[in-house]
């Protein structure tokens, strides 16, 4: 039976019912919500008529489809609370009980009777007679839509038998049995309807099969909203079919009105007469819309050509495409998001779909990292609509996670974990955290299904349903009734959506899984896109495994003791590396191809001590693994892009068909894989050749018979020999030797030379291998057999098809060996050119074998000793590390500074391969010198009108330097237009346009005597951050390091104790060196960068030459210099010891090892270092700490570099990569070479502050002075990026252990905890009223407000201040769009429209420029002068032991 549920759940007192609390019937796109007095009567039981009236219930009702279901008030329906009970009704009438109660004669007219398909009979009624009436229509059409279209009957299954636990003396009292699946349970508050079992009201559950009864109602209510709108839109297409006949007259014609063609009176009287027809409101009461148009059509409201219109919903084609192409002229997709945002939660879902499609059609272009970089807000906008509570809201939330859902699976699997990672820390706020914000607690069953769903499409599941099991670990582990019922019910919902699919995307992964495309495409595609997809399922579920274990780690560490911290790392670390399954990116950066964790340095490890948290140090070894597809996009743009260049007649397919291929993911044609022999016969590894073996009458794929097709390409290869006539000496022109055997570069050029006039004058060729460049010829080989060359140019490879005597062979030459064969096919302007790598020389060496030759092969010679020798002595020229441009690189380098291409030298949050066509910002091709001149004019002039003017400190302070760098501004414009008059002049006297290298060095030598910086050269400071210069910098260090030991191990006499530097491998065995083999060589002239190191030892000399040929790697290199100056300083002086207090080798010790030091240390022990494509990642991993809010603030800051980058400001940021993995968990990337203030300040040997620490770190560089200016440049541009975003975003909590500064001298922030108005301390603050951070000790470095460096500091602050303000709309709509419903604590019971306006007035609109920088200059005076930053350092001294 039934389990009984206490009166007090149900009854409740009419009098305690305020009037205020009562709404009535609202019916909406198939769905009805009010509240409703209820009486419960089952079938055999005789009704009491006095006692009715005691035993209603006053609950507020929801009607969707057949379903009817009641909760305690509206607050629990919004909250999501499960229903107090579930009905599937079977039918429903107006007449009331048959009772002489007075009560029921009174409330005849708002009375309605229900029955249920249990038989339960429901007496409702509603405060009026059209609400009752509303009630009643809505249900009728509910069943009428339900039933007409055949749904999932749910099954009534017989509950689950309690376990071996049911006997009663084993149970303690409180414990009771789940009535879905039969175990045993704590919980008895938790309670839920379960209609598969027949039990209409509240049974008791367990909190598993709770969820997953949620999730199940969840998709039965979408079911039930689909059936109520396809039967609300049947309705009105039948409506509009009748409207049409007649005002057409009988014909069912579509028809646009205009001013000269409006219906006429009759035909309006006559439209008239049809919607008050009897037949026509079967239509009226099916469809609200076309009630309520009805309704206006006889009060006048509406004429008839404005009824007609409403009626007519046929989508315009060509509105569609005209939005489309505005977004793309606007160029800036943060425009496009606010418009999302807008249309989101309005009835215009055309435009809503417009936009999302525009969005797909950017990930088409290859452009998805703009599209990437919103996803936060893109998964913000789907939450905030869930659950859809009518059709309407269904149809708007179907298009957005079919949007979310085809990026995720078809365009990024990083996007795809992105999002499941962000959606499971919102369910473990909405399922765990009952203090939750209503809107998230109600959409926690709805986010369950979605990923789901995700999931099932990832790992392409047949049923569509997968459980959930690999994402959501054990949120969702429903019994096995419960999965039988999710299958069906997901079955259902699958074939609705098919039956309305032009309700989609145009590019739907739900429509391709629904539709079985795969089972339409070739097999190659089918099984290239198969690999695929299970590349990615496993890429995807090792990713999370990987990520909570080491989660897992770091919240265990969190309760154990100290000292016990450090050696469990290092076995659980020993005990993953031990498992063999590790696992992705943990970081999930946003990128082409996948990142593979092989390796986890146990001992590498290191936890840092905290009391709350406990934050682990982590350091990965990684493969890069390139995306296939991406490849082979790229593979075919740059063969499109090389056939452009040479001019050459396009033997491949047009840029438009290889978009078309790509777009139809085509990718076996287009990569030339291998073709089946049955279709297309004479392939062979993708080189025709004709069989003759094959019968005469065969077909082709061109349609002709073989015979055919060979006198077709004899008659070609006659042509082609008519057209030019072939080298007498094949052996010498052919095989490109000369007659030492060795490779003849001149040779090359003449051959290469002769085989591009060839390709010039032959006519496209009609064969089947369109998108190949083949060279083919016939020669006579070394063996004396007839050979045909071809060359088949397939992206990164070159295959060589050598034809030796009909036997086709296939050499595939790798993308190193191609620089070094086609070395001379073009003239190069360098009298010094650059010689070859010694690692591509040694592959051409193993190519190259007596075997290969006996065997015909064709293959390059390795280079002479003579060669060898010349690309060794040309390594140790200067030029060769920074070697002179021809003409046509200098342009190339001139464009790319120009487009201001991101560097590899700028971190970034989100790399991707290719350029980024759109900007969160705007497009990026805009960029302009003149902008940023212009902004800084600007800043420069305010700032020396209210110097003079005395108004403001500040700007008096900066007034000196602000007027010279004004002079200086008008200098080079003076100068550039200076110069652009001279092009003009030469262009109108028909000279030579294009400038000669050394009119070009001479205009820029001008500009260097007037003072004024080269824009094409980029800023003389150096921006480094690659590895390339971390390792020389670390190697400098090292260096340094051993000449300043050498000279305090010299003799009183002056004289060393050894000469080990200058050992070689020639050595006798006693030790003695001949002079005459030692050379002497200065690391200066080896790299500028390493000036004042001294003379090198022959092993550093060797393995720096070999890494400037790119033989070893920059862990090699400092692994081997390590190892040579180890080995001479323990020959020398084996108790030679260094020691960190030692001023000369601050630099080295400051900061610990440096990260390149760290990289080759650990590469020379990894057995995985092998692989080229090896490298080492650092992550911070944190326990009991929500990183949302973080990760929102750095994609602020991201934004902040990208409007710097457009204005071309030199204002420097580094946002750095953080994933969120749940509300308590998340990943952090590490910063490398950098150090918090704290820690440097208490650093053994640190004094003199910042200003000497920075001094002593360029004391030995080879130019001290100008090293010391460049670190106060990039202090300084580091400092007033970050000062202004304080300033914007109000970062607190900024003590020295939340800013670092790195070994360039850099600021970074960290630890955004604390934004938006929230701060230790709430209201009493010490740091509320203070903008910035800014302190004497800042000041120090910059040396007083009275420097240049101050100077530099205000006109960057102010200049950043102007370029933000010109995007305020974008991040105001970031901001609006992440505060609404959000959970982050900076968030959290505030209202998002006081959030945003707050955020706005600190932008200051209404300011004109002028007055925006005297406001700038303002917060930076009460920023110099504030009381408070300094009291907070000393309150976190204090409290926390921070240093100040």
């Amino acid at each position: 039976h039934e389990p009984k549920a206490s009166a007090a759940d149900y009854l409740i007192n009419d009098s305690k019912i305020k009037m205020s609390s009562v709404s009535g019937a609202t019916r909406q796109n198939g769905c009805c919500r009010g509240n409703l007095w209820k009486q419960v009567q089952g079938v055999s039981q005789r009704r009491d008529p006095k006692a009715d009236e005691n035993k209603r219930i006053f609950e507020f009702c929801v009607v969707s489809g057949v379903l009817f279901i009641s909760y305690s008030d509206y607050t629990a329906y919004n909250r999501g609370d499960h229903p107090m009970t579930i009905y599937k009704i079977v039918g429903a009438s107006a007449s009331g009980p048959s009772s002489g109660s007075s009560a029921f004669e009174a409330s005849a007219n708002t009375t309605f009777r229900m029955v249920t398909s249990q038989g339960t009979h429901l007496y409702c009624t509603a405060p009026t007679p059209n609400d009752c009436s509303t009630w009643l229509a809505t249900i009728h059409a509910g069943l009428e839509a339900t039933y007409m279209s055949a749904p999932v009957e749910t099954p009534i299954f017989k509950p689950p038998s309690s376990e071996s636990l049911s006997t009663r003396g084993m149970f303690r009292e409180k414990q009771i049995l789940c009535t879905s699946c039969g175990r045993s349970c704590d919980v008895i508050t938790l309670a839920t309807p379960l209609p598969q079992y027949g039990y209409e009201r509240r049974c008791h559950v367990c909190p598993e099969c709770l969820v997953s009864q949620g999730v199940w109602l969840d998709v039965q209510l979408r079911n039930q909203l689909y059936a109520a709108h396809q039967y609300e839109q049947q309705a009105l297409n039948a409506a509009r079919d009748e409207c049409y006949e007649v005002i057409h007259d009988g014909g069912i014609v579509e028809i646009k009105f205009n001013e000269a063609t409006l219906p006429t009176v009759s035909q309006a009287n006559a439209l008239r007469d049809l919607i008050s027809s009897l037949d026509f409101l079967a239509y009226r009461r099916a469809c609200p819309d076309l009630d309520r148009w009805c309704s206006e059509l006889e009060l006048g409201q509406l004429d008839a050509a404005e009824f007609i219109d409403l009626l007519d919903d046929t989508p315009n084609t060509q509105i569609a495409e005209l939005k489309k192409q505005a977004f793309r002229v606007a160029g800036d997709m943060g425009s496009a998001m606010k418009l999302l945002a807008d249309y989101t939660f309005t009835d215009d879902i055309d435009m809503f779909r417009q936009i999302l499609d525009f969005f797909l059609d950017l990930c088409d272009e290859s452009d998805l990292s703009s599209v990437a970089f919103f996803w936060p807000q893109l998964q913000s906008l789907h939450l905030k609509m869930l659950p859809p509570k009518d059709s309407s809201e269904l149809l708007r939330v179907e298009l957005m996670e079919d949007f979310l859902l085809t990026i995720a699976v078809k365009y990024s699997i990083q996007l795809a974990l992105e999002i499941t990672w962000a959606y499971v820390a919102d369910l473990e706020d909405s399922l765990f955290n009952l203090n939750i914000s209503p809107p998230t607690r109600s959409r926690r069953f709805s986010v369950l299904r979605f990923v789901c769903e995700l999931e099932s499409l990832l790992f392409d599941f047949q049923d569509g349903w997968g459980g959930g099991s690999v994402s959501l670990r054990n949120m969702l582990t429903p019994s096995k009734h419960q999965v039988i019922m999710l299958k069906d019910e997901m079955a259902y919902l699958a074939k609705t959506r098919k039956k309305l699919s032009n309700g989609f995307l145009s590019r739907s992964v739900r429509m391709e899984k629904l539709s079985d495309a795969k089972f339409t495409k070739p097999p190659e595609e089918a099984a290239e896109d198969a690999l695929r997809a299970a590349k990615y399922a496993d890429y995807f579920s090792s990713h999370l495994s990987f990520t909570r274990r080491i989660c897992d780690v770091a919240e265990k560490l969190r309760f154990l003791d100290i000292s016990e911290r450090a050696s469990v790392l290092q076995k659980e670390m020993d005990t993953l590396n031990a498992s063999g399954s590790m696992g992705g990116d943990p970081l999930n950066r946003i990128k082409d191809g996948l990142t593979r964790i092989v390796r986890v340095p146990s001992k590498e490890g290191h936890v840092f001590r905290s009391k709350e948290r406990t934050p682990i140090l982590l350091l990965m070894e990684v493969i890069e693994e390139p995306d296939l597809v991406a490849c082979k996009e790229k593979d075919i743009d740059e063969r499109l892009q090389e056939q452009s260049e040479r001019g050459t007649p396009s033997v491949g397919p047009s840029a438009e068909e290889a978009n078309q291929r790509r777009n139809s993911n085509n990718y076996a044609v287009d990569m030339e894989l291998p073709i089946p022999d049955e279709q297309h016969d004479g392939q062979h590894d993708g080189h025709y050749e004709p069989d003759e073996q094959c019968d005469s009458n065969q077909m082709n794929s061109k349609g002709h018979t073989d015979t055919e097709s060979v006198e077709e390409e004899t008659s070609k290869v006659e042509k082609k020999e008519t057209l030019v006539e072939p080298e007498k000496n094949t052996d010498d022109a052919k095989l490109w030797l000369n007659s030492e055997g060795n490779l003849d570069a001149d040779s090359v050029e003449k051959d290469f030379d002769k085989e591009e006039k060839q390709d010039a004058l032959i006519e496209p060729q009609e064969n089947n291998d369109d998108d190949k460049v083949e060279i083919s010829s016939e020669s006579q080989g070394m063996n004396g057999s007839n050979e045909q060359v071809s060359l088949s140019n397939t992206g990164d490879n070159i295959d060589c098809f050598h034809t030796v005597n009909g036997n086709v062979e296939k050499q595939s030459i790798g993308e190193e060996d191609q620089q070094v064969k086609l070395m001379g096919t073009e003239e190069s302007t360098d009298p010094n050119p650059i010689p070859p790598s010694p690692r591509a020389l040694t592959k051409f060496k193993q190519l190259d074998s007596p075997q290969k030759r006996e065997e015909g092969r064709i293959e390059p010679e390795t280079p002479s000793k003579e060669a060898m020798e010349l690309f060794l002595i040309d390594v140790m020229n200067q030029r060769l590390n920074l070697p002179k441009l021809s003409s046509s690189e200098r342009e190339e380098s001139d464009d790319d500074n120009e487009t201001g291409k991101t560097t590899k030298d700028e971190p970034s949050l989100n790399k991707t391969v290719t350029n980024r066509k759109m900007t969160a910002l705007g497009d990026a091709d805009h960029k302009s010198n003149q902008v940023s001149e212009d902004i800084k004019r600007n800043v420069l002039t305010t700032i020396m009108s209210k110097g003079l003017q005395g108004s403001n400190t500040i700007a008096a302070g900066a007034a000196v330097a602000a007027q010279k760098s004004l002079q200086e501004l008008d200098r080079k414009r003076a100068v550039e237009m200076m110069l652009n008059d001279k092009n003009v002049q030469q262009k109108d006297n028909n000279e030579e346009s294009a400038m000669t290298d050394e009119e070009a060095e001479l205009q820029r030598q001008k500009m260097i005597d007037l003072c004024v910086t080269d824009s094409s050269k980029g800023s003389s400071v150096n921006l480094s951050g690659n590895e390339d210069d971390e390792a020389i910098e670390s190697l400098r260090l090292l260096l340094l390091q051993e000449k300043k030991s050498k000279e305090k191990d010299e003799d009183p006499t002056g004289t060393k104790n050894s000469s080990s530097s200058l050992r070689n491998a020639n050595g006798s065995p006693d030790g003695t060196i001949d002079s005459s083999d030692v050379i002497e060589i200065d690391a200066g002239d080896v790299d500028p960068r390493l000036a004042g190191c001294g003379v090198l030892p022959p092993a550093v000399l060797s393995a720096l030459t070999l890494w400037k040929g790119g033989v070893v790697t920059n862990a090699e290199l400092l692994e081997l210099v390590k190892k040579d100056l180890q080995f001479i300083r323990q020959s020398d002086n084996p108790s030679a010891d260094v020691g960190e207090d030692n001023s000369e080798f601050w630099g080295r010790f400051a900061f610990g090892e440096r990260w390149a030091e760290k990289k080759a240390r650990i590469a020379a022990c990894s057995p995985e270092a092998s692989d080229e494509e090896w490298d080492l990642h650092g992550v911070i991993v944190k326990s009991n700490d929500d990183l949302r809010q973080e990760a929102f603030v750095m994609q602020l800051i991201e934004l902040c570099r990208e409007a710097f980058d457009l204005a071309q400001l030199e204002l420097w940021v580094h946002p750095y990569r953080i994933l969120a993995t749940g509300r308590t968990t998340g990943v952090i990337e590490c910063v490398k070479n950098a150090m918090s203030f704290d820690g440097l300040k208490k650093r053994r040997g640190f004094k003199d502050g910042l200003r000497g620490h920075l001094e002593r770190m360029a004391e030995f560089s080879s130019n001290p002075g100008e090293a010391f200016k460049t670190m106060q440049h990039n202090f300084v541009r580091s400092l007033a990026a970050y000062s202004l975003m304080s300033y914007l975003f109000l970062f607190k909590d900024r003590h020295n252990g939340n800013i670092l500064l790195d070994t360039a001298g850099h600021v970074i922030h960290i630890d955004f905890g604390f934004v938006f108005g929230i701060a230790p301390g709430g209201s009493f603050s010490l740091e509320m009223s203070t903008p910035f951070k800014i302190t004497d000790e800042m000041l120090e470095v910059m040396g007083e407000m009275q420097s240049p460096f101050f100077s530099e500091f205000v006109t960057l602050f102010c200049c950043g201040f102007l370029a933000l303000r010109a995007h305020m709309d974008t991040f105001l709509t970031i901001v609006e769009i992440t505060c609404k419903t959000s959970s982050f604590k900076c968030f959290e019971g505030r209202e998002p429209s006081e959030v945003v306006e707050k955020l706005r007035s600190r932008f200051c609109p209404d300011l004109s420029k002028e007055a925006a920088v005297a406001f700038a200059l303002d917060l930076i005076k009460h920023s110099t002068q504030s009381f408070g930053t300094k009291q907070y350092d000393y309150f976190q001294y204090l409290s926390q032991g921070i240093a100040t």
